[in-house]
C-alpha cells in the first residue's frame, strides 16, 4: 500500500481528503486495509517498479495514477487561474494530468495560448518554435508539480483520424527532420521537468508514415536528454502498445468507450510487460451515463489490474467559460471517495479474478454492466469486489472466514457499514445493506481476513543456478539412468529438443557450459550409473573438448547435431528410427513457444521439430512424412503458410497457437491432459527464460504431469496460467516450482497457491 517515505504516517493535511471509515482490523503479517489514507504528495521522477507491476515515486513508494483531463490547460489558463484549478483537484485528491503542450483546436484561440501567444513564428511551422509559448508551458507544468501532480504531456497531438483536430497533417508536412528537430527543442525545455510523462500520438493509431513522426519527436525528446516515462494515445480501441510504435514504452494506455473493465482485463492478459492504466473513457456530461456507471468507469480498471484511471468533464477538459462551476460535479465528487479508498488498499498486490475463482456465485453477466468486478491479494487476505447490482454474492477466501472483518464501502458517501455474511466453509455469502447514499445500487465490498497472509510453501526443485537447477530436476524424479542428454545451457536452439529426445532414449536431460562440464553435472551423471551421454548440438553450442573431458571418464559419447538449429532437430528425431504417428512442430526462433512444443513432444513421445516460421525443410517433412503435426505458436510465429504446406502431405494438422506464450502453454497442457489423463503434477517454470522449462519437460512425463509457464517475477499469474491450474484443479500438493526466486519470486509464489483449488 502507498506509505509515507517517514517512519511513520503523517496526519493529513486539512486541505488534503481523507478516510472517515471504521477501522479494519490488523489481521496478521500480510496485507492489510489501512485505517486511513495516506495522500502524501509523490517526489518525482516516476519510475516503473522493479517489478513492473507498478509506478513508484523517487521514494519508492507505490503512485496511483488518479488523473485528470486537462487537456487544454495551456492555452485556456492564465497563472492565477491554473494555480486555482490546481488546488481544487489537489484538494479533492488528483494526482494527475492529461495536458496538450500545443492545440490546433478546441481552445478559445487556437493554437495562441490566452496571453495571445503562438507556438510557432508562423502557423504550423515546426522549424521555428517561439520560446515565449514554450517558456510558459514550462512554468506551468512546474506549477502542476509544485502541487504534487503528474502531467502526461503531449508533445505534438494527431488528433482523431488524423483530422483538422490535432497537427498530424502538419507534421506530414514537415517530415521526420523537422519533428525530430522540434522534438530536441521540446526536449530541451522540459529536461528537468521530473512531474512529466510524454504522451505520444493523440487520439489516432496512424499509418506506418506517421508513426515514423511520432518516433522522430521521440528521438529529438532523448536526444535532448528528456528521459522521462513514455506512454502513447490512439485511436478509440486502440491502447499504447497496440499503435506498433518504435518507443520504448514504459505505460500502456487503455483508451475505450466500452465497459473500461473489459479493456483493462484486455491489457492485464496480454503480452506487453508494462503496466497500464485506463486513459480514456467517456467523460462526464459528454454521454448518457448516468452517475452510477461513471463510477463503474473507475472502479472497474482498478480492480482490473490497472494502476490508475483518468477522469474527464466535457465543461473541464477544454476549460469552457463554465468550468470552475464543473469542478464540483458529482462525477468529482465521487472520484475523491475512489483515490481515498484505493490510498487505503494494498492496491499493488491485488490480483484480478480473471477465472473466476474469488466470486463464485452471483457474479453476473461477464461483458455487461451489472458484472461484479473483484480482485484480492495473494492468499485472500484483502478481497475488495465492485458490485453494481443489489444482489447476494458468494466469495470463496480458501481459508476458515470466522474471523474475517466484512464490510460494504458506499461509493457516493465514502463511508463504511458492517456486512452480515453468511459463513460458508471456505468463504461467504454477502447481500449489500440496500441502495447507497445516492440512492444508487453499487457498494464496494471489503473483506481482511485474520490468517497469516503467508500461504503453504509449495514445492520448489532449485539449484543456484541454470544448471544445478537440471541437476535437482533430475534428482528429483530418477534413481538411476544408463543415458544422459547433455544440452547447451546458454544455447536454446539446440536444446530445444532435447526434453523429448531424452524422454525417447529413457535417459536423464542434464545442461552444460559450452566449453566445460561442470562438476555438479559430472557428479549427477556419475551418481545416475549412466554409461552414455548424447551430445546435443553441434561444437557451436557445446565444445568438443566437452566431448574428450566425457570420454577420459570412461563415457561412451555421441554428438546428434546439423548444420543448424532445424537439422539438429531433424538429426534427433531420426535417433528413434521409423515413421512418428504424431510430431510436434514449433519456431526454432521463438523459444517460449517451443518450451510449450518440447513439453508437449515428451509427453507425447512424439519428435520435435523446428521450422524458421515460415517454411518447412524438405528434411523436416521427410520425417513428419504422414504423421498427425501439432503446431505449436499462432501466426505471427509460425505462418498460416507452413500450415498450408503441411497440409499438402498430411491431412491431419492442429495448431495449438494461444494469445501469447503462456496462452500456448496452457493449450499446449490441455492438449497433453485431453490425451494422456488428468494430470498427476503441474510443474511450473518461468516463460522468460528457456533451461528450466526444460528441465522441467523432461521431469514431467515421469511425474504424470503437464508444465506451464508463468512470468516468475510478477506480481500476478498469467490469465491463461491461472485458469490452466483452474481447469486441471490443482492442488498444493501436485505443483512443483522449478528454479530459486531469481526466476519465480516468493511473491509471484504466493500468487500461484492463490490460484489453487486446495
Amino acid at each position: 500500500m502507498a506509505t509515507s517515505s517517514s517512519p511513520a504516517d503523517p496526519e493529513p493535511s486539512s486541505d488534503e481528503p481523507t478516510a472517515t471509515d471504521q477501522s479494519f482490523a490488523e489481521g496478521g503479517d500480510g496485507p492489510t486495509i489501512a485505517d486511513s489514507a495516506d495522500l502524501t504528495p509523490p517526489s518525482f521522477p516516476l519510475a516503473v517498479d522493479p517489478t513492473g507491476n507498478h509506478l513508484v515515486d523517487a521514494d519508492g513508494d507505490p503512485f496511483l495514477i488518479h488523473g485528470d483531463a486537462a487537456w487544454s490547460l495551456v492555452l485556456q489558463l492564465d497563472p492565477q487561474e491554473t494555480a486555482d484549478y490546481l488546488s481544487t483537484r489537489r484538494d479533492q485528491g488528483f494526482n494527475a494530468l492529461v495536458v496538450n503542450l500545443i492545440e490546433h483546436e478546441f481552445a478559445d484561440d487556437p493554437p495562441r495560448d490566452e496571453a495571445g501567444r503562438d507556438p510557432f513564428q508562423s502557423p504550423g511551422d515546426f522549424s521555428a518554435p517561439n520560446d515565449a509559448y514554450f517558456d510558459a508551458a514550462v512554468d506551468q507544468v512546474r506549477q502542476a508539480a509544485d502541487e504534487g501532480f503528474m502531467v502526461l504531456l503531449a508533445p505534438a497531438y494527431l488528433g482523431f483520424d488524423g483530422g483538422a483536430e490535432g497537427w498530424y497533417q502538419d507534421m506530414l508536412a514537415s517530415g521526420e527532420q523537422v519533428m525530430e528537430d522540434y522534438g530536441r527543442y521540446v526536449g530541451e525545455k522540459f529536461a528537468d521537468a521530473d512531474n512529466v510523462i510524454w504522451l505520444h500520438a493523440g487520439d489516432y493509431s496512424p499509418p506506418p508514415e506517421g508513426l515514423r513522426l511520432v518516433e522522430a519527436v521521440d528521438r529529438g525528446l532523448s536526444a535532448a536528454g528528456a528521459t522521462q516515462l513514455r506512454t502513447a494515445h490512439g485511436s478509440p480501441g486502440d491502447s499504447a502498445s497496440d499503435l506498433g510504435l518504435d518507443i520504448a514504452l514504459d505505460i500502456d494506455a487503455t483508451y475505450t468507450y466500452d465497459l473500461t473493465y473489459l479493456g483493462s482485463r484486455e491489457d492485464e492478459t496480454d503480452e506487453v510487460d508494462i503496466p497500464h492504466f485506463l486513459f480514456e473513457t467517456a467523460y462526464e456530461t459528454e454521454r448518457d451515463l448516468t452517475r452510477q456507471q461513471f463510477r463503474a468507469q473507475a472502479y472497474g480498471p482498478l480492480l482490473s489490474g490497472a494502476v490508475g484511471q483518468v477522469y474527464g468533464h466535457s465543461a473541464i477538459w477544454q476549460f469552457v467559460s463554465t468550468w470552475r462551476e464543473a469542478l464540483d460535479a458529482p462525477g468529482a465528487q465521487d472520484q475523491v471517495h475512489v483515490r481515498t479508498l484505493f490510498e487505503r488498499l494494498p492496491w499493488p498486490q491485488l490480483e484480478p479474478d480473471l477465472n473466476a475463482s474469488v466470486v463464485v456465485e452471483g457474479s453476473g453477466n461477464y461483458g455487461q454492466g451489472d458484472f461484479a468486478i473483484a480482485a484480492s491479494t495473494p492468499g485472500r487476505q484483502v478481497t475488495v469486489v465492485y458490485l453494481p447490482a443489489l444482489r447476494t454474492i458468494g466469495l470463496d477466501l480458501q481459508q476458515d472466514p470466522s474471523g474475517a472483518t466484512v464490510q460494504w464501502y458506499d461509493p457516493v458517501e465514502g463511508t463504511t457499514v458492517d456486512a452480515d455474511p453468511e459463513l460458508t466453509g471456505t468463504g461467504l455469502r454477502v447481500t449489500p445493506p440496500g441502495p447507497n447514499a445516492g440512492g444508487d445500487d453499487d457498494w464496494v465490498l471489503l473483506v481482511e481476513t485474520t490468517g497469516d497472509g503467508v500461504p503453504e510453501e509449495l514445492s520448489r526443485v532449485e539449484g543456484s543456478e541454470r544448471i544445478s537447477t537440471a541437476v535437482a530436476v533430475s534428482q528429483r524424479v530418477l534413481d538411476g539412468a544408463g543415458a544422459v542428454v547433455l544440452a547447451s545451457a546458454a544455447d536454446f536452439p539446440d536444446a530445444l529438443v532435447s526434453a523429448p529426445l531424452a524422454i525417447a532414449e529413457d535417459a536423464a536431460l542434464l545442461l552444460t557450459d559450452r566449453s566445460s562440464v561442470p562438476q555438479v553435472t559430472l557428479d549427477e551423471i556419475e551418481r545416475l550409473g549412466a554409461g552414455r551421454v548424447v551430445v546435443l548440438g553441434g561444437p557451436a553450442a557445446i565444445d568438443e573438448e566437452v566431448v574428450r573431458a566425457l570420454r577420459q571418464r570412461g563415457l561412451d559419447v555421441e554428438r546428434t547435431s546439423g548444420e543448424d538449429r532445424i537439422a539438429t532437430a531433424v538429426a534427433a528425431a531420426q535417433r528413434s528410427g521409423g515413421q512418428p504417428p504424431v510430431v510436434v512442430l514449433a519456431s526454432g526462433f521463438a523459444f517460449p513457444d517451443g518450451l510449450s512444443g518440447a513439453a508437449l513432444a515428451g509427453a507425447l513421445g512424439a519428435p520435435l521439430l523446428l521450422t524458421d516460421g515460415t517454411t518447412v525443410s524438405p528434411a523436416t517433412a521427410d520425417v513428419i512424412g504422414q504423421a498427425e503435426v501439432l503446431v505449436v505458436g499462432g501466426p505471427a510465429v509460425v505462418a498460416e503458410r507452413v500450415l498450408v504446406e503441411l497440409r499438402d502431405q498430411s491431412a491431419d494438422v492442429t495448431r495449438l497457437g494461444g494469445d501469447g506464450r503462456y496462452d500456448t502453454s496452457r493449450l499446449a497442457a490441455e492438449e497433453v491432459a485431453g490425451r494422456t489423463g488428468q494430470p498427476s503434477s503441474v510443474w511450473i517454470a518461468t516463460g522468460r527464460d528457456f533451461p528450466d522449462a526444460l528441465s522441467a519437460a523432461a521431469a514431467a512425463v515421469r511425474d504424470d504431469g503437464v508444465v506451464l509457464l508463468t512470468e516468475g517475477l510478477a506480481d500476478a499469474v498469467p490469465t491463461a496460467t491461472g485458469a490452466a491450474l483452474g481447469s486441471f484443479g490443482t492442488c498444493r500438493s501436485q505443483v512443483r516450482l522449478v528454479g530459486g526466486t531469481a526466476a519465480i519470486s516468493t511473491a509471484h509464489e504466493g500468487a500461484i497457491a492463490g490460484r489453487l483449488a486446495c
